[in-house]
């Protein structure tokens, strides 16, 4: 599960919990953290295509494909 903060994640809990009907021991959680990633470093695969952040400044969820990132990044240096 991926939110935008703990709340947003505390909240998406919740409904998943009220969805499913099933009763969730969030005291059982074993894996809880908060990553903020780096513009231009930062990658994940999203739908077998990978990604680079470049925050929600550029993008409405933050990230772009790798391809169109790296060609951006080349016409930018000439």
């Amino acid at each position: 599960m991926e939110a935008e903060s703990k709340n947003d994640a505390d909240q998406m809990l919740v409904d998943l919990q009220y969805k499913s009907q099933i009763s969730i021991d969030f005291n059982k959680l074993v894996d809880v953290r908060v990553e903020t990633p780096i513009v231009g470093i930062s990658t994940r695969k999203r739908k077998g295509k990978e990604l680079v952040w470049v925050s929600k400044e550029y993008t409405s969820d933050g990230w772009l494909e790798k391809e169109e990132y790296d060609r951006i990044n080349n016409l930018n240096k000439k």
